[in-house]
């Protein structure tokens, strides 16, 4: 491709289709509020606080050792998202935006080992010798009897799980990447892999004080005719049903401390319901929310994106008091989700993403 490795262009694009994708499955609704309705209140006052510490930390240990602290590529592709709007707001100029950008395309492409922008509808993280590890681990198996079944419920438990926990910025907490052309026992497929790294965050979720699972990741190899669609943020899309299609499964979940395999049926139920029973009360009690300690909720998930970071620098990861107070007193003023034809969408992704592009009130 022509244009060039970390092109702001490709940045926006990338982007757009992602929130495009979003838009469609959502229909405009995002549970249990939608991050435009705090885009008035929060978006300044997190971009500056961001950008400053990033820039202390990028002169302090330079790119690829920022990238590390943030360890996954989706948690990096949100942060773009979170902090664009906010620095138009607060009058940062066009080029330190656009030198701002680049480097936190740097920093993915430090953390991944196929295309940042996932324009060839892949999102490959790791590399060849990341991938022999897991079949000479002798973590998959063939998936026989109910196995199939369990591990579908798993990954929906999981997705649900951390929508319930982390609300619009579960994709920083999870990645789902693939696929990756494998042979496994004398069978080719394409391998897609489900990494969830945090599973426990008591410090946001109540519920989860003593919650035994840590983290869970699993490997599915599935026959080479189902075709995927990723976008960044790590959603996708197959065009063929998965259960039908699985040539292997496995996977590993820290468990009390406990690094386990997951080739016990009986593990396998005990999870899910643990995910189940704990999503269920987690859901409950958000929706009983009112909409302020729903915004302030949202607002301490946005900061807590930044918690490594900001651990770099021996500070706090938890909001601005004022910015709580604020809401508190005032409440919000929703600014509403974009609205119109899915190509205005689009272009209004486009502008708002783009660091060339000043903010419109």
């Amino acid at each position: 491709m022509k244009d060039e490795k970390y092109s702001l262009g490709r940045m926006r694009r990338a982007i757009s289709r992602s929130c495009i994708e979003t838009d469609k499955f959502t229909q405009g609704t995002i549970w249990p509020i939608h991050p435009s309705y705090l885009a008035r209140i929060l978006s300044a006052p997190f971009a500056k606080d961001f950008y400053d510490d990033f820039q202390n930390l990028k002169e302090a240990i330079g790119l690829k050792a920022l990238a590390e602290v943030f360890v996954h590529p989706s948690a990096l592709w949100l942060i773009i998202m979170r902090t664009m709007p906010g620095l138009k707001i607060i009058g940062l100029e066009k080029e330190k935006r656009a030198i701002f950008a680049k480097d936190i395309l740097k920093m993915i492409d430090f953390l991944m080992a196929g295309n940042i922008y996932c324009e060839d509808k892949k999102n490959i993280v790791w590399d060849d010798n990341q991938i022999d590890k897991i079949f000479n681990s002798n973590l998959l198996f063939s998936p026989k009897d109910n196995f199939p079944a369990l591990f579908s419920r798993l990954h929906a438990d999981l997705m649900n799980f951390s929508q319930s926990v982390f609300w619009v910025t579960n994709c920083a907490h999870r990645e789902i990447h693939g696929p990756y052309p494998c042979r496994w026992d004398n069978q080719a497929g394409n391998l897609v892999i489900r990494e969830y790294f945090l599973l426990n965050p008591e410090y946001l979720i109540k519920e989860l004080k003593n919650f035994p699972l840590e983290s869970l990741t699993t490997y599915s190899l599935y026959k080479p005719k189902v075709k995927f669609k990723f976008a960044v943020l790590n959603d996708y899309s197959s065009d063929l049903p998965l259960n039908e299609n699985l040539v292997a499964v496995g996977g590993q979940a820290k468990h009390l401390g406990e690094v386990k395999k997951l080739k016990d049926e009986k593990l396998l139920v005990k999870i899910c319901q643990s995910l189940e029973k704990r999503n269920k009360e987690i859901s409950e009690r958000v929706n009983k929310l009112s909409e302020k300690e729903k915004a302030i909720g949202l607002i301490f998930r946005s900061y807590y994106l930044i918690k490594n970071m900001r651990k770099q620098l021996n500070k706090s990861w938890l909001p601005p008091k004022d910015l709580i107070e604020k809401v508190e007193k005032e409440g919000i003023q929703k600014a509403p989700p974009p609205k119109g034809t899915i190509k205005q969408k689009a272009q209004h992704f486009l502008n708002l993403y783009d660091p060339r592009v000043d903010w419109k009130k």
